[in-house]
């Protein structure tokens, strides 16, 4: 053989070996019963399904407990998804607050800098925390 189709043969092989092993790692990582499947992209919205579903995943709770738990877990499921808002709510006009002083500072190249870093945060900042988090 020659040395050009043993190179190719060699890269080849070293893309088919990255792709099945990222596929593998992909149905480790990304299991099916992760309790963020399913939610739609866009600002996380806390509700009593997930609140609750989050929790029996993180608990495991065993047949015998489960009732007991998801009753207790729906007593106080109103109260920690209104937090959850409030808390959304004073972010919001908090950083609406910091934007409306900026522009009267920065110039339109750093503002947009700014936007963008803020915009990468986003997915990040969203889910982290007590109930949220990863």
């Amino acid at each position: 053989m020659n040395t050009k189709l043993i190179a190719v043969l060699a890269l080849i092989l070293t893309l088919l070996i990255g792709v099945v092993v990222g596929l593998l790692s992909a149905r480790i990582f990304l299991r099916p019963d992760h309790p963020f499947d399913g939610r739609p992209p866009g600002r996380f919205m806390m509700n009593e399904e997930f609140f609750m579903r989050r929790l029996e995943h993180v608990i495991e709770p065993t047949d015998e407990q489960r009732d007991s738990v998801l009753v207790i877990l729906s007593a106080h499921s109103d109260r920690f998804i209104d937090l959850h808002e409030r808390q959304f709510e004073r972010a919001t006009l908090l950083m609406d607050s910091l934007m409306q002083e900026l522009e009267s500072v920065l110039t339109e190249e750093q503002l947009q800098r700014f936007k963008e870093h803020m915009e990468d945060r986003r997915p990040k900042r969203q889910h982290r925390g007590r109930f949220g988090g990863r």
